[in-house]
């Protein structure tokens, strides 16, 4: 299956969405904050990135621009 990246400062919130799609079989990496999500960006390939647009340290659409600088990888605001 696929390698996403689910970036959301919310625990709840995250913690919910990679359950759901780890029990659908992907592999989910979370991200609590900006900084975490480019660093995590950088150490591996994922096939679909779900960004918060307000993240603490960074802001989602400072993430986009780095990611896009790298990579054309769908990215789901």
């Amino acid at each position: 299956m696929a390698a996403l990246l689910i970036v959301e400062d919310d625990r709840n919130t995250n913690d919910a969405i990679c359950e759901y799609l780890g029990t659908a079989g992907h592999t989910v990496l979370p991200a609590y904050d900006g900084e975490e999500a480019l660093r995590l960006f950088r150490q591996r390939l994922f096939d679909l990135v779900v960004l918060d647009l307000m993240l603490p340290k960074v802001p989602g659409l400072s993430v986009l621009h780095e990611i896009r600088k790298k990579s054309a990888v769908p990215v789901l605001m």
